[in-house]
């Protein structure tokens, strides 16, 4: 999902509101302007993204739904889901992509944080 935390209104209103399943707020502002023409103010950026968290939480949810539900329907053998809080989850992958690791393995933290280019 895309942050929007320092964003205050969309780059693309028609493409945002697709996306994020929020087409009946694109058509219904739209509605109400009488100049809109599709073909040249869908690139213009006037719905604001403020008070839309929760909005934003039940599409992210339902979309993970629905990728699970298609994948346990049509190839359940191509999903793999873990948390990563599980401490197995690296032999859980492994497992999944058919490679050998190691019981002790582990993932380096992002070294990047906190150094020269940060």
């Amino acid at each position: 999902m895309l942050n929007h935390k320092l964003i205050k209104q969309t780059a693309n209103d028609y493409l945002h509101s697709k996306i994020y399943r929020n087409l009946d707020s694109y058509y219904d502002k739209n509605a109400k302007n009488s100049d809109y023409i599709p073909e040249v103010d869908d690139s213009i950026d006037h719905m604001p993204l403020e008070d839309k968290r929760d909005h934003y939480i039940k599409v992210y949810e339902e979309y993970n739904r629905e990728v699970i539900e298609y994948f346990k329907k049509y190839a359940p053998e191509k999903l793999f889901i873990t948390s990563l809080s599980d401490n197995n989850k690296w032999l859980d992958i492994g497992g999944f992509l058919g490679i050998k690791v190691n019981v002790d393995y582990e993932c380096h933290a992002n070294k990047t944080i906190g150094g020269p280019n940060s």
